[in-house]
């Protein structure tokens, strides 16, 4: 497989952001034929749960979270105080095949790897270092998924803690894998540094799902009424969903997202 570039390494909804922002248009072949939108193409199952939380939303609220914020899309983003997120308490799915894709309880929460989106139904619902778990195999599942594992493969600070998600969440080749342990830390924090905010995309559209390979796409906001398209798969392998990041591309600006499902 051919090696990746540091550049290409970054989340790829932040590098389609970067270059909209710039007024630069990057054109590439997709790997994958459009289809419908927004309707599933064979019925899931849901993923592994794992045991309640018994603590009430009330209480949850105001041991784990501080004050919030209304981001530059009026989305409220909590801020949780464990930097890597908190899990909701875990609902199990009700999504069934020819039912709309929704994210009608997503919370958005600043992370150490950017905002990103939390789901009671739809997971993550188990938090380590650098590592979340626990998806619905439903399409809003496999979306979640995808972010989480992009941004936090990209911004994990412990070698260790990289490379063990690598192994189990990652579908890369050994080059691609070491590539990305070779960006310099320094390198690493300054890049943190500007993309924490206001990461998660603004809306997506799935173009393919079955119950084992979801692709879709995510568009970033950029200036004029623009906005950056970055197309993204993941696989449900091992009793989760994992990332492809050579499947991972970015696509020319479009000027509308009518149709397309918003996060928040």
């Amino acid at each position: 497989m051919e090696r990746r570039s540091i550049r290409k390494a970054w989340p790829l909804w932040l590098v389609t952001a970067m270059i909209v922002v710039a007024g630069l248009i990057v054109g590439v072949s997709c790997a994958v034929g459009l289809g419908d939108t927004n309707t599933p193409t064979a019925a899931p199952t849901t993923g592994d749960t794992s045991a309640p939380n018994t603590e009430t939303a009330e209480t949850r609220h105001t041991v784990a979270f501080g004050i919030p914020y209304v981001d530059r899309l009026n989305r409220i983003v909590e801020r949780p105080a464990n930097a890597e997120g908190e899990p909701l308490q875990q609902q199990r799915s009700d999504w069934s095949p020819g039912d709309p894709v929704v994210f009608d309880d997503v919370m958005l929460q600043e992370t150490k790897y950017g905002v990103l989106p939390f789901s009671a139904k739809h997971g993550p619902w188990e938090i380590s270092e650098c590592r979340a778990e626990g998806y619905s195999r439903t399409p809003m599942g496999a979306v979640i998924a995808a972010l989480h594992l992009d941004f936090r493969w990209s911004g994990c600070r412990s070698e260790t803690a990289h490379r063990e998600l690598a192994e189990t969440q990652i579908i890369a080749s050994e080059s691609e894998l070491d590539e990305r342990l070779a960006v310099p830390r320094d390198q690493l924090e300054q890049y943190l540094a500007r993309v924490i905010e206001g990461s998660a995309p603004e809306a997506v559209r799935v173009i393919s799902f079955r119950p084992d390979f979801v692709t879709f796409e995510a568009a970033i906001p950029g200036p004029s009424s623009l906005w950056g398209v970055a197309r993204v798969t993941v696989v449900w392998k091992d009793g989760g969903w994992k990332y492809l990041p050579s499947r991972a591309t970015t696509q020319d600006h479009i000027s509308d997202i009518s149709g397309w499902v918003r996060l928040q």
